[in-house]
């Protein structure tokens, strides 16, 4: 799918979340980091990535995921809140 960079970008400086689905499908490093967790946890792994302005913007709206996820905050503060079950 072709993206409209421009766009992208105003929409981003406006609040808006960026979600890249699969990156493990185009950047090499995050294919072979899943690889090893696959190993490590016996399991099937998947990946998304978030960009998500700096302005108290958040990417979701509270939720709950019916699988188990694991989240890697690679930069920037935020504040987590996680809920009991």
């Amino acid at each position: 799918m072709k993206v409209d960079h421009e766009l992208l970008w105003e929409q981003f400086q406006q609040g808006c979340t960026i979600r890249l689905l699969c990156p493990h499908k185009h950047v090499d490093s995050i294919h072979s980091l899943l690889s090893l967790l696959e190993h490590e946890w016996g399991c099937m792994v998947g990946a998304n990535a978030y960009l998500t302005p700096s302005n108290l913007s958040q990417g979701f709206a509270p939720h709950y995921d019916d699988i188990e996820a694991f989240c890697l905050q690679l930069e920037g503060s935020k504040h987590w809140r996680v809920y009991a079950p």
